[in-house]
């Protein structure tokens, strides 16, 4: 959720949102179609080597010029290190939930969803087994060329948008134990701050090394997340959607829909991801007299983002779990794995390589990037057959 902020000025009321004003006295939708998200906190790729004491706020005394030639001598040396390596054992870091997140009761009938009896056609829901997901994601990147993480690229200052620790190569720097230390999550707009400037900047990054994409390159632009809430503005939801830009700028190549952990989210995934039939005008939002199903309005919202942005590829997350999906090019039918559990830890913590999932959902999510850009990798549900 893009959370609104509404001031009132001599009986004006003028609609504002953290980055920006997006909708004007009318209710017109004004400025950029993709603002841009928040940005991450300051950071420099680390590696475990450089790291001089395991809390980041010791200061130790100052070195002698002996230790100080010592170290910049070992700060100095050549390293190289797999990509792959790194993504494959790369793990989130978790984050506290504040005083402010609605954990109250049920979703409610939002007006803004509401559309003609029959205008949100899905009828299929189909299930994505999870050997089927794993084998294409290691297929996948078994068959890409590698890159490497080296020193020259770290001092260059290309690697900073690898936020991520793994288990043998890279560490939270200061700044990212002092973001994480204060800062709270209260609504689904804090989460996708935190998938922002952690995970999903990071995978955006892999995947821009792994296709070989130079920095400056145009196409690198379309492979940044970016908030897109403001295409299906709901008041007062409690869900949040980030999307990849595709060359038409009315398009978007892949959805992530972030709901916040606290909205009893486990159950409601499974629900999620149930195959079965949708039942007819279940997704078109008009009330009755029971409260709407968590799982029936994010199908809601699910199908009228990929409707109206020509997109087929999305995920559902609440950061600890996540779900992969895509939707027939006819919108009648959807697939979807079962929900996976992300490599969540606190920021502290001394995490090894068997404690990551595997595969890991960083893999995952990469390679439902690839899908996204070239569906040949995992095609989409067949059409309806009426």
């Amino acid at each position: 959720m893009l959370e609104r902020i509404t001031y009132t000025d001599k009986n004006k009321i003028l609609t504002v949102y953290p980055n920006g004003v997006y909708l004007n006295d009318a209710g017109q939708l004004i400025g950029a179609s993709l603002p841009p998200l928040y940005l991450p906190p300051p950071h420099k790729f680390h590696t475990k080597a450089q790291q001089t004491h395991p809390n980041p706020f010791f200061r130790p005394p100052p070195p002698s010029d002996d230790a100080m030639d010592e170290d910049q001598s070992s700060e100095e040396e050549e390293w190289s290190y797999p990509l792959k390596k790194y993504i494959k054992h790369a793990w989130m870091p978790a984050c506290q939930t504040g005083p402010r997140a609605r954990q109250n009761g049920h979703w409610p009938w939002y007006p803004e969803l509401r559309v003609r009896p029959g205008t949100r056609t899905l009828h299929t829901v189909d299930r994505i087994a999870g050997e089927t997901i794993r084998n294409a994601t290691y297929k996948w990147l078994q068959g890409l060329a590698d890159a490497q993480l080296t020193s020259e690229l770290m001092n260059a200052g290309q690697l900073s948008d690898l936020a991520l620790p793994d288990t043998e190569l890279s560490i939270l720097d200061a700044n990212d134990m002092h973001y994480l230390e204060h800062f709270y999550l209260n609504s689904a707009t804090d989460v996708s701050r935190l998938l922002h400037s952690y995970a999903l900047t990071t995978v955006s990054k892999a995947f821009q090394l792994l296709m070989g994409i130079p920095p400056t390159h145009p196409l690198g632009q379309l492979l940044h997340f970016r908030q897109v809430y403001n295409r299906i503005p709901v008041e007062g939801a409690r869900f949040d959607v980030l999307g990849l830009p595709a060359l038409k700028e009315s398009e978007l190549t892949m959805m992530v829909f972030v709901v916040p952990p606290w909205e009893k989210v486990e159950n409601y995934m499974k629900d999620f991801a149930l195959a079965g039939l949708i039942g007819d005008h279940s997704l078109d939002m008009n009330p009755s007299n029971h409260p709407p199903l968590r799982a029936t309005i994010l199908w809601a919202v699910i199908w009228q983002m990929c409707a109206d942005n020509n997109c087929r590829y999305f995920t559902v997350t609440n950061y600890d779990q996540w779900i992969f999906g895509n939707l027939s090019q006819d919108l009648h039918t959807a697939q979807v794995t079962s929900p996976m559990k992300a490599p969540v830890f606190k920021k502290e913590s001394t995490v090894t390589a068997d404690q990551i999932p595997r595969p890991n959902i960083l893999e995952c999510l990469l390679f439902w990037m690839g899908a996204a850009t070239n569906h040949s990798l995992f095609p989409l549900p067949r059409n309806s057959a009426h």
